[in-house]
């Protein structure tokens, strides 16, 4: 019974510095950010995540006209915030 206390003791100890010391993305700096909606915008952190956020649809884009285009080789997600009705052609 001890053993088991202190197993997740020490698991909760764990799990509480992990949240402590690892970054998030509220920590993350905006590399560039813009619009690409009526009421959408885009961040790309310094983490790599480029984040849709707001209400509605996105625009349509051609192969390189996608706000982000320049920055592309900078992104290692995609984040599609709730609210976002859709993805314009192209975006990606």
């Amino acid at each position: 019974m001890k053993k088991k206390l202190l197993s997740t003791l020490i698991m909760l100890a764990l799990v509480a510095l992990c949240a402590i010391l690892l970054p998030t993305e509220a920590d993350a700096a905006t590399v560039s950010s813009g619009t690409c909606g009526d009421n959408l915008t885009w961040t790309l952190a310094d983490t790599g995540t480029l984040t849709i956020s707001g209400t509605g649809a996105m625009k349509n884009y051609s192969y390189d006209s996608a706000p982000w285009f320049s920055v592309r080789g900078s992104i290692k997600q995609v984040v599609i915030a709730d609210g976002v009705t859709s993805i314009g052609n192209d975006a990606f």
